[in-house]
């Protein structure tokens, strides 16, 4: 009798810290989203294909990857599955969303450099490709920074929002039903 009251305890315990847990991973959310006014944005599986698509043709064996805001760490896990030699790099300031891509990049076995930093504060000298999912407020000063930092020849890809002054070299679709949804837009470095 013992034993089964010390299993259910556990269980209960248990329970409680996952909803403890997740309870607070939500509240983070809402007080990150409440003072940046920005709600965590992941790119689809769709994409993230048609990155890789854009890679496969434009940079097929790019040696270092940003990706600005990176978020739960989906693109860079997949980029680094794609393209095991290329430096895979994340930067991201959202506490939730760091530890979540942490945690699935360190599950998934990939290896990518996560850095907990502001993205205006990235370092974009050696990036063959950038990427970025960020809503139309920030592709303002990405562009200054890309304008300052991107080497030439380099890709930078953004998904759903275009910069404002640059003309993309082409623009991808990638949910054809709903062709305003998640565009891909390449430039040139």
């Amino acid at each position: 009798m013992t034993t089964l009251l010390t299993v259910l305890n556990a269980a209960s315990i248990t329970i409680n810290l996952i909803a403890l847990l997740w309870a607070l991973f939500i509240l983070s959310e809402l007080v990150n989203f409440w003072v940046r006014k920005v709600p965590a944005l992941p790119a689809s599986k769709k994409a993230i294909n048609v990155l890789l698509e854009i890679l496969e043709k434009d940079k097929p064996n790019p040696k270092t990857f940003v990706d600005l805001g990176s978020g739960s760490g989906r693109v860079l896990a997949a980029v680094k599955k794609k393209y095991p030699p290329t430096k895979v790099v994340g930067y991201e300031n959202w506490p939730t969303q760091f530890f979540l891509a942490k945690a699935l990049l360190f599950f998934s076995g990939k290896e990518a450099e996560l850095i907990y930093k502001n993205l205006y504060q990235a370092d974009l000298g050696e990036a063959d490709v950038v990427f970025c999912y960020l809503f139309p407020n920030f592709m303002e000063k990405i562009e200054e920074k890309l304008e300052r930092e991107l080497k030439p020849g380099a890709l930078f890809i953004t998904s759903s929002f275009p910069l404002p002054k640059w003309q993309p070299e082409r623009t991808l679709v990638s949910r054809p039903k709903n062709p305003n949804f998640e565009k891909m837009f390449v430039y040139k470095g």
